[in-house]
């Protein structure tokens, strides 16, 4: 199907605006309408320019992380592999363990508990699925630990062949995830390996 564009012909000796299409195996009713509609806007169109362009598919639009007041800065240790990040997420990396990976990232969603992701309760369901666990009907009770003064919320899935521990930190209507998950055997190794970065860390 042709695709009629609008555009000012600047140089028309008339000052009108021309129209540019595709006119290659139009139906003749397609084309009687094209023109009718060129020789009414040559009568006395004079819309601002409409500018025709290519829209991106949902897929193709990345999701920017949530606004918030709140930053946190660390520097991630040396051997920590960074990889490529995605919607909503602020870091990923690559922790080495033995010889094995295990994936740590950083990200931020606006509520308590991630209230975009659905609350505690569908973010907890959805780490659980990522690792083949049933979903729960309510919310088990949370482990806090305190790093550096600063208290976390965490969430520890335990599962074979893989495990996951999540770090939350809410302030405001902004939560802050820093999660890992990898081989089970690691877990501990990759809670440490987290618990030292966010030690590093500073709130601003």
């Amino acid at each position: 199907m042709p695709v009629i564009r609008w555009v000012q012909q600047h140089n028309h000796p008339s000052g009108h605006r021309a129209m540019v299409t595709t006119m290659r195996h139009m139906a003749p009713c397609a084309l009687a309408v094209a023109l009718l509609v060129a020789l009414l806007c040559v009568g006395g169109c004079q819309s601002p320019r409409i500018t025709v362009s290519d829209v991106p598919t949902d897929e193709q639009v990345a999701i920017p992380p949530a606004q918030s007041h709140l930053t946190f800065h660390a520097t991630p240790p040396p051997n920590w592999v960074p990889k490529p990040t995605g919607a909503f997420l602020l870091a990923r990396f690559d922790i080495p363990i033995q010889t094995d990976r295990v994936d740590a990232s950083v990200s931020m969603l606006s509520g308590n508990g991630g209230g975009l992701a659905g609350g505690l309760l569908g973010n907890i369901n959805r780490w659980r699925g990522q690792l083949g666990l049933p979903a729960l009907a309510t919310a088990p009770p949370l482990q806090t630990v305190s790093i550096h003064r600063i208290v976390y919320q965490l969430v520890v899935i335990r599962h074979t062949p893989q495990s996951m521990a999540v770090y939350m930190h809410t302030k405001g209507d902004h939560t802050w995830f820093f999660k890992v998950v990898g081989p089970s055997q690691h877990l501990a190794a990759a809670q440490t390996a987290m618990e030292t970065y966010l030690k590093g860390g500073q709130w601003h």
